[in-house]
């Protein structure tokens, strides 16, 4: 009996021994990644770790790699953080998926966008961290990893698959009721899509609601940045005195937090872009040169590059020619993106070809910025008018009204000049000619434009039937009409069956094609008079002007057997599934839309707690 006990402690103390020995690098390591001054030693204890370790200890040591990787980047050291997010990216790829390995591919991503801002570089990153957020099933993680991947799409083709992430990121954020701050971080890279296609007032818009969110959490960092967005986007739509008041705020909160050190260099940044827009010369080299002063405490090299060229620039236009070639040269040697900053190169290079009296080179220089220039504000005038088309239909077509009316009295001009015709010359009529095409042009654009932007704001997107505001807007006239014409109406509220098992079983893709299939079915098997609409993911809406329930219920039947009979294919993927539907008709009680569809809820809720596949009518 005493040999027994004496057995069973020492395997004990023999196992508590193994447990200590092997968790005890993790620890050592743990702590010294508390003290960023030792990454050194960390990284050599996290590379010498045992091969044989466990699951858990594999896990964590990648999430350590993680750990260190941030620390290095708040060191500025980005090649090391990029190989401690390589590295732990090695160690968790073969194992389960964890919000480490999406982190690790997220941060790398930004990392490379630091490096090289070429989305064909660290756009991959995100895709595969957006896979990855995908099967983790993690709502906060997945919203995070759309927001990222959306910065990708930033172009005219791929602009609406950006806009396209988004949606799905703040129906999860809204849905799912997650932070303020996941909130924020949509609404900016919402305002980044527009702003780069130069739908300037709505990006400023979605940059102040992002801002709004950040200062009711106190989150300092994203509230500089949105305040630095809003001034870039003040200048750009020529709004001195706003970008001001930016400025402002931007150097009272780098007073007010000196545990960001890059937030005074960015302060003087915008100051001088501000005072460069202004024309204040004297004092945009005054805060260009402060904040190249504090270029060591910025990891935006893009940056600290440009405002060289915008102090040469103010130089310049200050008549010191000599500083203003000095910075012209040290921002050319910088050897920027030629891309990217195109406009910079052409006017550096034209205050360098001065300096050497190219007169010819210099003037060939000049004339491209200048075309590049006329280029950029008409591509900047006809979005903004796009844009503007959108939200203020009504403006668009008084303007529309004022150019044909312009037009008429030219060709009227026209006419009276025709019987004097030896008094005009040539020129003249050349030069009405050419107005008369260049007006005929701008009216012909602008109504297309009206005409485009009205269908996409009345479309939904993904089945190309009428949106939910749409639909609500034309029911609610159609009831209107019914009732003051003693007519019948009715409305059909319906749904996929288990929609959710379809995307859990096939992915979001077949989701979508199935919601596309059912949208073409309900459009197959409506009439011309009738009209249906998307309302929610999976959910829809049919108005049924002239008819009454027991009509409405049986075109809700044959809808309904006509997809229950039906075997989609979709790929290589063949899926059946089922609707449930809600009918309810205009009464002398029931004679608005939103109780209709109400009580149309109340019946397809119903149709579900019948077993689904069902039609039920309204009490």
């Amino acid at each position: 009996m005493i040999i027994s006990r004496f057995l069973c402690a020492t395997a004990l103390f023999l196992m508590t021994f193994q447990v200590v020995w092997a968790y005890e690098p993790l620890e050592h390591y743990k702590k010294l990644l508390e003290s960023v001054e030792k990454p050194e030693q960390a990284i050599e204890l996290l590379n010498n770790a045992s091969d044989s370790m466990s699951t858990w200890e594999q896990l964590e040591q990648g999430e350590y790699f993680v750990i260190l990787g941030s620390r290095l980047e708040a060191l500025s050291r980005i090649d090391d953080a990029y190989q401690s997010y390589s590295k732990a990216i090695e160690i968790l790829t073969p194992l389960p998926v964890s919000e480490f390995l999406i982190e690790a591919h997220s941060s790398r991503s930004y990392i490379q966008y630091l490096k090289t801002f070429d989305t064909s570089v660290y756009c991959p990153e995100r895709e595969v961290a957006l896979e990855y957020a995908r099967k983790l099933q993690d709502d906060e993680i997945l919203a995070k990893a759309l927001t990222s991947l959306a910065f990708c799409y930033q172009t005219k083709k791929n602009f609406s698959k950006g806009i396209f992430l988004l949606e799905e990121a703040i129906e999860i954020a809204q849905k799912k009721s997650l932070s303020a701050n996941r909130h924020a971080m949509i609404y900016n890279a919402t305002a980044i899509l527009y702003r780069v296609n130069w739908l300037l007032e709505p990006a400023y818009e979605y940059n102040r609601k992002a801002y709004n969110l950040w200062a009711s959490v106190d989150d300092r960092q994203d509230m500089f940045n949105m305040l630095h967005s809003m001034t870039v986007l003040a200048i750009s739509m020529g709004k001195e005195e706003l970008a001001e008041k930016h400025v402002e705020e931007l150097f009272e909160l780098a007073d007010t937090s000196p545990e960001f050190k890059d937030f005074h260099f960015f302060a003087n940044y915008d100051a001088g872009s501000v005072a460069l827009l202004s024309k204040k010369f004297e004092r945009a080299i005054h805060y260009f040169e402060r904040a190249l002063a504090l270029a060591n405490t910025t990891n935006e090299k893009i940056f600290t590059i440009r405002a060289h060229a915008f102090l040469a620039e103010a130089f310049f236009r200050n008549k010191e020619m000599e500083r203003a070639y000095q910075s012209a040269r040290k921002y050319l040697q910088s050897n920027p993106n030629e891309k990217s900053e195109k406009q910079l190169i052409l006017k550096t290079q034209a205050i360098v070809l001065a300096e050497r009296n190219n007169s010819a080179e210099e003037l060939e220089k000049l004339f491209l910025l200048l075309e590049m220039e006329k280029e950029s504000k008409r591509n900047a005038s006809s979005k903004l008018i796009a844009s503007r088309s959108v939200e203020h239909d009504d403006r668009i077509i008084k303007f529309e009204k004022q150019l044909l009316e312009k037009q008429l009295a030219i060709n009227q001009l026209e006419l009276e000049r025709q019987k004097d015709r030896q008094r005009i010359s040539r020129l003249t009529i050349a030069t009405i000619g050419l107005v008369v095409i260049v007006l005929s042009t701008i009216i012909i654009f602008l109504f297309r434009s009206r005409m485009l932007f009205k269908q996409r704001s009345q479309t939904d997107v993904l089945t190309g039937i009428a949106n939910r505001s749409y639909i609500f807007e034309k029911g609610k006239k159609l009831i209107s009409h019914a009732v003051n014409n003693q007519k019948d109406f009715s409305v059909i509220l319906f749904d996929i069956d288990k929609f959710k098992s379809i995307n859990d079983t096939h992915g979001h893709y077949i989701g979508d094609e199935a919601i596309i299939a059912t949208a073409n079915q309900a459009k197959h098997w409506l009439r011309n008079k009738d009209m249906v609409g998307r309302i929610g993911g999976e959910e829809y809406l049919i108005l049924l002007p002239g008819t009454g329930h027991e009509e409405a219920f049986e075109i809700a039947e044959r809808l309904r057997q006509g997809i229950a009979e039906k075997n989609f294919e979709f790929g290589m993927v063949n899926i059946n599934y089922t609707i449930s539907l809600g009918v309810a008709s205009l009464s002398d009680k029931n004679n608005k839309l939103p109780r209709l569809v109400k009580l149309a809820d109340e019946a397809l809720y119903r149709a579900k707690s019948d077993g689904r596949n069902c039609t039920k009518v309204a009490n």
